[in-house]
This record gives C-alpha cells, sequence and structure tokens, in this order.
C-alpha cells in the first residue's frame, strides 16, 4: 500500500527537482526496512518457498496446484466479517485466556483478532468519496481499499485467484486475510483527508459537509451522537440478553432524543434537528422489539444444536426483509380498513405531538434528569459489584434496569412466582433435581405460546375478538 502510494506521489512530482532525492530517501528507507526486519523475514520466505506444505513441485514433496490454491486461500476473510469493520464484535473472536471464551461463529478454525479500525475512521473516509474524481489520490486510496478488501477474500472475488498466478510469491502466501492492514491504511489515510478537509472547510463548505453527515437535515453532531447512544443502547440490550434473558426490556421513552434533549436543550440542539427526531421514533421509542436480542438468540441456538450461523445469518437477513415489507404492508392496510387514529395509540400521531411540545416550549435542559441517570447509573454500578463479588447475592442489576418497563407491571407476579419455584426446588432437591424440571418447565412455555398462537389464529379466521395471548388491548 505505501509502495503504490509512493509511486503515485512520484509520477505527481514527475517535473519538480526535488523528485530524484525523494526517490533516493523512499529507496534508503525500503532497504533499511528490509535490513531490520531480515532476520525474521527471509528464514520464513526461504521456508515457505522450499520446505513448508506451502511449496510445490514433485521434488519437495508438496501439493498439486489445486491443493495449493485451496491452502493459500485458508484463513482468509469472508463477507459475513466485512460488517466488523463497523461493529468490531460482529464476527466474534476467540478469547485464549478463558476457558469457554470462544465467540466466533465464521468459517475459519479460529480468530484471536478483529479487522475494525475505527468506526470514525470509516465515516471521515467516506467524507472523501465524492471527491474521487476531483481528487486522483482520493480514487487512488480507494481502488487500493477495494482491491486490498477483494484480494483478502480469497475464494469469494477472482482477485486473489489472479494474484495467485500473476504475482511472485503469492502461491506460497498463506493466512491472506492478514492482509487487512493494507485496506486499513488506505482507510486511514481517506479518514485523515476527510478530517483535514473538515478542518480545511469554509463556512459554504462546512455547510455541504454539514449535508453529508447530518441525518436528512439533522446537524451532524447530533447525528454523530444519536447514533452513538443508539449503539451503546444495542449493545447494553445484548449483554442483557446474555446475561439473564429477561422477558421484557422495554426502556420506553428514553431514546437518544430524550438524552439528548435533556443534556443540552431544545434551544441548543436546534429546530431543525428535533423536527428529524420524529423520523426516528419507530427506532427510539421503545426497545423491547429491538432484534438484537433475537439475533445473538439465533446464533446461541445454532451454536447448541451444531447448526450453520452462515445459515442462521442468511436466515435472519432473508426474514429482516421479508418483516419490514409484511409490517409495512400490515400497519397500512390496518390504517386504511379502520382508520389511522383508531390503530394502536395512533403511534403516527403520538411522534407529532410530542414534536409540538418541544417546538412551542423549547427546553434548556433538564438537570434533574441528569442527576437522575447519575444516580441510576450509580446504583447499577453498585449491584454488579456485589452480584459478582458475592455468590448468591439475590439482586441482578439487570433487574433493577428492566423493573420500570410497562410489561413487568403485568408480568411481575409470574416472574416472582417462577423464581419462588426455583429457588425451591433448589434448596430441597438440588442441582440434580432442577436439571430434571427444566424440559417441564420449557414445555409450559411453549404450551402456552402454542395455546396463544391457536386462539389468535382463530380470532383472525373468525373475524372476532377471543382470548387474549398477551394481556393487553391492543
Amino acid at each position: 500500500g505505501l509502495g503504490v502510494y509512493f509511486l503515485f506521489k512520484l509520477y505527481q512530482m514527475r517535473r519538480e527537482r526535488a523528485i530524484v532525492r525523494r526517490f533516493i530517501h523512499f529507496i534508503g528507507a525500503v532497504v533499511l526496512g528490509l535490513a531490520l526486519g531480515a532476520e525474521g523475514a527471509f528464514p520464513v520466505m526461504m521456508y515457505t518457498r522450499a520446505e513448508s506444505k506451502r511449496a510445490t513441485g514433485d521434488e519437495v514433496g508438496g501439493k498439486t496446484a489445486e491443493e495449493q490454491l485451496a491452502y493459500a486461500r485458508s484463513w482468509s476473510l469472508h463477507p459475513e466479517e466485512v460488517a466488523s469493520l463497523v461493529v468490531p464484535e460482529f464476527g466474534g473472536y476467540d478469547n485464549v485466556l478463558v476457558q469457554g471464551g470462544s465467540r466466533y461463529w465464521g468459517r475459519n478454525a479460529f480468530k484471536i483478532n478483529s479487522e475494525y479500525f475505527g468506526v470514525l475512521a470509516v465515516l471521515l473516509a467516506l467524507l472523501m468519496v465524492p471527491e474521487r474524481r476531483r481528487r486522483p489520490q482520493v480514487a487512488l486510496l480507494a481502488g487500493v481499499f477495494v482491491l486490498a478488501l477483494a484480494y483478502v477474500l480469497g475464494e469469494h472475488t477472482p482477485v486473489h485467484w489472479l494474484a495467485f498466478h500473476l504475482l511472485p510469491g503469492a502461491d506460497v502466501q498463506r493466512a491472506i486475510g492478514m492482509g487487512s492492514f493494507v485496506f486499513a491504511f488506505a482507510g486511514c489515510a481517506m479518514a485523515g483527508l476527510g478530517l483535514q478537509r473538515v478542518l480545511d472547510a469554509d463556512a459554504d463548505e462546512r455547510a455541504v459537509l454539514r449535508g453529508s453527515l447530518a441525518y436528512v437535515g439533522m446537524s451532524a453532531w447530533v447525528a454523530a451522537l444519536f447514533l452513538l447512544i443508539y449503539l451503546v443502547y444495542s449493545i447494553a440490550l445484548a449483554r442483557v440478553r446474555a446475561e439473564i434473558g429477561p422477558p421484557a426490556h422495554d426502556a420506553e421513552m428514553i431514546g437518544p432524543e430524550m438524552v439528548l434533549l435533556n443534556s443540552f436543550g431544545a434551544r441548543r440542539i436546534g429546530l431543525r434537528s428535533i423536527a428529524m427526531f420524529s423520523r426516528t421514533y419507530w427506532m427510539s421509542r421503545a426497545y423491547r422489539s429491538h432484534p438484537v436480542g433475537h439475533q445473538l438468540e439465533g446464533f446461541k441456538i445454532a451454536q447448541t444444536i451444531g447448526a450453520s450461523s452462515r445459515t442462521f445469518l442468511a436466515a435472519m437477513i432473508a426474514a429482516s426483509i421479508v418483516g419490514t415489507l409484511a409490517g409495512f404492508w400490515a400497519f397500512l392496510d390496518s390504517m386504511y380498513r379502520h382508520g389511522a387514529g383508531n390503530v394502536y395509540h395512533n403511534i403516527g400521531g403520538e411522534s407529532f405531538r410530542r414534536l409540538e411540545v418541544w417546538l412551542q416550549n423549547p427546553s434548556a435542559g433538564n438537570n434533574l434528569m441528569l442527576r437522575d441517570v447519575g444516580l441510576g447509573a450509580g446504583i447499577t454500578a453498585l449491584l454488579t459489584v456485589l452480584h459478582h463479588r458475592f455468590v448468591g447475592f439475590p439482586f441482578h442489576p439487570v433487574g433493577y434496569a428492566v423493573a420500570c418497563g410497562w410489561v413487568m407491571s403485568i408480568a411481575w407476579f409470574s416472574i416472582f412466582f417462577s423464581w419462588l419455584i426455583k429457588w425451591g426446588i433448589l434448596k430441597f432437591g438440588g442441582i440434580r433435581l432442577y436439571r430434571q424440571m427444566v424440559p417441564f418447565f420449557l414445555g409450559l412455555i411453549l404450551g402456552q405460546h402454542v395455546v396463544g398462537g391457536l386462539w389468535t389464529i382463530i380470532g383472525e379466521i373468525r373475524g372476532a375478538h377471543v382470548h387474549q395471548f398477551f394481556p393487553y388491548a391492543f
């Protein structure tokens, strides 16, 4: 990557007098670098060419060309792992220091690294993409990024096949996923150019940049904080589901927009950004239907039954597409048949009634709310420490976090009664009886869902209200 970038700069400087001096400096730096790394690099290179399984030829008992190509593609990057450029934990990796610490669900045997080089760097690099035609430097870096990414994807693109047959030394390489630092270099270099563009922008260009970074008119800094808070919420919900798996985690009416408004005030946020909050209401009103929990549990099911995580991922993506389209259709159809004001509390109107209050009575922030958030965070931290410090400590921090949801006002007795039965079984029957009883209680849960689902289907067929599976009138 550095060599390609240097040759590009050398071409740009071809008419300058300093070109020879800079070329000599570059060659000198390359020679010095090779000399410093020769002790480790050259023995490895000679070994891979003559002795290792990478070597070809009958005289060394090596592999055939087809076998060597497959061997060279091992430990490559796979398409599902590209998402780790934005979410580092997406593909997971193995913690070799912790027994049972494997979180990697990809296609390689194991993984102890991440290709993530920073979501901020990715965003700054994207700022430079529209400049690729005006600035050849950007086009070059973008090309290096795409080419390097295509190469480390191995069998999934034709780039590695071409390199394997045409580039000297490519036929003795393995673990080509380690070449990810090349596209990381190109991405970080573009991010540096993007940051420089932001710092050097005049008033008119800043307006354009704000439009590039903003979410449909939302100020850039507000949009960045909104997405960051939403990401923190998502990670926290994933941890909650993994830790204890509560039946509900509403987190209702505490979305990123509420945090921002109470922290900075409506006047500082700005009217345009506040207006855009209503466009994000579908994703921030409540978190009981957040997909991260279902995705996490789906992967856990796949791991438990020995199924392919890749198959589960494809099924989730397909279900997301179908579910989104079906949800749009069902909601619009219901509003058309029964009137928008009669469908589930008129959610659309709820969003804009809230907006009306913000616009007519802009606040200056809410210090009491921030104090309460700090107090709640302190209590949660204390419960976490006590829960990990003392075996059998009865209060879990997740319970404190989810207790404020309206679902708990309905389901609290069922949860308490279940806990009481579990306590009694462990107290008088021990872990052996507990394990024997687990299938019975799982059957109770499955039976309730089956019966409730059947009543819902019967109600739809008859067009009448029947037994409500969930005790809430929608």
